[in-house]
């Protein structure tokens, strides 16, 4: 099954890549479109998170908090922390 993906960057305030961040998704858009997948942050604080094509990215967890938004295939987005 084809899938879509975009790019996930995890800072922490001071400007530090997050390391082994959770990051979670939930897609929607229909009947096939239920769920979500998880992720982890690499050293560089960059992960790459994946949804079926068709589905829309409609939330991205970043260590436990929920980001709603209209995630696109083949975006960057960043995130800052605590």
């Amino acid at each position: 099954m084809a899938e879509n993906t975009c790019t996930v960057i995890v800072n922490y305030k001071g400007g530090f890549a997050a390391l082994g961040i959770k990051v979670g998704t939930e897609v929607g858009g229909g009947i096939s479109c239920i769920g979500g997948r998880t992720f982890y942050t690499g050293s560089n604080g960059k992960v790459t998170v994946a949804w079926v094509q068709g589905c829309k990215l409609t939330y991205i967890y970043v260590d436990g908090t929920a980001y709603k938004g209209n995630y696109e295939n083949g975006e960057t987005y960043t995130f800052t922390i605590n």
